[in-house]
């Protein structure tokens, strides 16, 4: 089990030449740890860039992680996914329409060479200390306001339509109200873990061992579709559990509350896995006046027994659409805790 205190934060990958001046900033913010965010694009277009940032980020850091960043719109994070640009036959498909979701089908075996080549690459051709899987989900469909609606989901692709059938000996549902609603949803659970299951396979076949990190997302609708905490704890391979509670859509103390919970309930399923945690702090859309909780929730987890905590995001300025009201005072808040908890 991991003993020493891991305080960190995301890095979304962009611009390289700026990345010297901005890992002394973070490493002076009392971090010794950092995720970069790598969206596909990156990868396609400047993997020796990749690999410059994460050999100057073993410089700077203990320990450096990789997020395959959105990658195939099935996992967690803003960037475009360059594979369904060039592969739309591969992508999930709405109980609704015929058209694509802008999601890979995780049955896709074009996808998981295209995936499992890239992990390989990066594992091999550079010193990553871990491979970071970052809320895998089937996707949902918002209407006006973003709100989900929970009457449309995938995947109904071809793929799925075929297996589902053979498996059971009749069509997918369309609707919670048609035949074999309770064997969809169990079908989408069992794709999911072959799918996650594949990812872990193939990250520890690597020619040099490293951690595995499997974050889930909290939410428990079934047709966001992330796998629950209980199913994906045993997977075999997995070294490090992480969930992000992200919390300022509740008031100040229902937040915290949440918090709370949800790291208490993955501290107590991990230990009887012996399966290392890591808890994520939200540092974007945080409204004004609400920045000291950044801090006060760092010192809240830490004070559970969490040793592994990460942030995100550094530089969510640049990000307009979930972007905080004072970034500069949630980066306060942020630095004032972690060089806190360092002594």
């Amino acid at each position: 089990m991991v003993e020493k205190l891991l305080l960190g934060i995301s890095y979304p990958l962009q611009i390289t030449r700026h990345l010297k001046d901005d890992f002394e900033d973070i490493k002076n913010s009392g971090v010794n740890s950092i995720l970069l965010a790598v969206s596909e694009d990156s990868l396609a277009y400047n993997f020796e860039g990749v690999k410059h940032a994460i050999k100057l980020a073993k410089e700077f850091f203990d320990y450096v992680s990789l997020n395959f960043w959105a990658m195939g719109g099935i996992f967690g994070g803003e960037a475009s996914s360059y594979f369904l640009q060039r592969y739309s036959g591969e992508a999930q498909k709405f109980n609704i329409s015929k058209g694509a979701e802008g999601a890979v089908c995780p049955q896709s075996k074009i996808f998981k060479k295209y995936f499992f080549d890239l992990i390989k690459r990066i594992i091999e051709e550079t010193e990553v200390d871990e491979i970071f899987i970052d809320e895998p989900h089937w996707p949902t469909f918002r209407g006006k306001m973003r709100k989900i609606d929970d009457s449309i989901f995938s995947c109904i692709c071809e793929k799925c339509r075929k297996r589902f059938f053979e498996e059971n000996g009749f069509n997918i549902p369309l609707n919670e109200a048609e035949k074999g609603w309770s064997e969809f949803v169990l079908y989408r659970k069992k794709i999911m873990m072959e799918f996650l299951k594949d990812i872990v396979k193939n990250i520890k076949s690597c020619a040099r061992d490293v951690n595995v990190n499997l974050c889930i997302h909290p939410k428990d609708n079934w047709v966001y579709g992330s796998p629950k905490l209980e199913d994906v704890i045993a997977i075999k391979g997995v070294d490090i559990i992480s969930i992000d509670p992200y919390h300022f859509k509740f008031k100040r103390e229902e937040g915290k509350k949440y918090v709370l919970s949800q790291v208490r309930n993955i501290l107590n399923v991990a230990t009887k896995e012996r399966k290392d945690v890591q808890v994520w702090i939200q540092g974007f859309k945080v409204p004004s006046g609400r920045e000291s909780e950044v801090g006060e929730i760092v010192e809240m987890i830490h004070n559970e027994g969490v040793c592994n905590i990460q942030f995100w995001s550094y530089g969510n300025e640049a990000f307009s659409l979930i972007v905080s009201d004072d970034f500069k005072k949630v980066w306060d808040s942020l630095k004032r805790s972690y060089l806190k908890l360092k002594g």
